[in-house]
């Protein structure tokens, strides 16, 4: 019942005619500076089991607190680096810390320079293509007004193209976005991503069956989207429930994930 030290592996598999080969990754999303054994040794024996292609991070490995130096995401993402190619898109906490440096600028400085010069690739409002696969990869970074409590603030239509540019879907790409809040997956949709990445919700903390779960980190009870996989028309999202806490440090019939995706080109 009590999920505070407990994560499991979760494999989802997309198939898309504009994937140019098949393709193994890992998405981890919300570690929260948490750690599975000493110095995260569990989740990078399970990982190396995998050995995806790329390793693709949908936000918020770090928590935005001036007491908090992040040790322990950054030792783990250096870690990852070193074997593999690591996708950064920021969360809430990161673009908190990145935007009030008179709080945490020695802090962010540290995470994002360490982990800069040992290759890991922050993607804000930025894309990168994997030709390999056809696969371009994009990094939304969003404004603070997206993750306000209580009430949620629309999405002007203009948005996701002035922060990322038009989509490359029309040049046959296959278009794999991550976005950390899901809650704006229908623009996601509209804007052109075939995937969408997102974390955030920690799969809504405590976990009622079919229900779903109870409350997101914006203070709405039973979200619509809270963990899985969701579909609009042809956008398909994975919304991990994440690895770690904050806030309310509590995890109820809700284990954290270490997600699997396999991409494979359509028959």
């Amino acid at each position: 019942m009590f999920d505070h030290n407990r994560y499991i592996l979760r494999e989802y598999t997309i198939t898309a005619d504009r994937i140019s080969k098949d393709a193994t990754f890992v998405f981890l999303s919300d570690l929260h500076n948490k750690e599975y054994g000493m110095q995260n040794e569990a989740l990078i024996l399970d990982i190396i089991k995998i050995n995806p292609d790329a390793i693709l991070v949908a936000g918020d490995m770090i928590t935005a607190r001036e007491s908090e130096s992040g040790e322990q995401a950054i030792s783990f993402l250096k870690k990852l680096a070193a074997r593999y190619p690591v996708y950064y898109g920021f969360g809430n906490h990161e673009s908190r810390m990145r935007r009030h440096p008179e709080v945490y600028q020695k802090n962010y400085q540290r995470f994002y320079q360490e982990l800069e010069a040992c290759g890991v690739c922050f993607l804000l409002n930025q894309n990168r293509i994997l030709p390999e696969w056809n696969i371009t990869i994009y990094g939304l970074e969003l404004s603070a007004k997206y993750y306000k409590k209580t009430k949620k603030h629309s999405m002007d239509d203009r948005y996701m193209e002035t922060s990322l540019g038009t989509s490359q879907k029309k040049d046959g790409m296959f278009n794999l976005l991550l976005a950390h809040n899901p809650e704006y997956f229908e623009n996601y949709a509209k804007w052109g991503a075939d995937l969408v990445l997102a974390g955030h919700i920690h799969g809504g903390i405590i976990r009622f069956g079919r229900l779903g779960g109870l409350i997101s980190p914006s203070l709405r009870f039973f979200p619509k989207y809270d963990g899985g996989r969701f579909e609009i028309e042809k956008s398909t999202m994975i919304l991990s429930r994440g690895l770690g806490m904050h806030t309310i440090p509590l995890r109820i019939c809700n284990p954290a994930e270490l997600i699997v995706l396999k991409l494979q080109k359509s028959m």
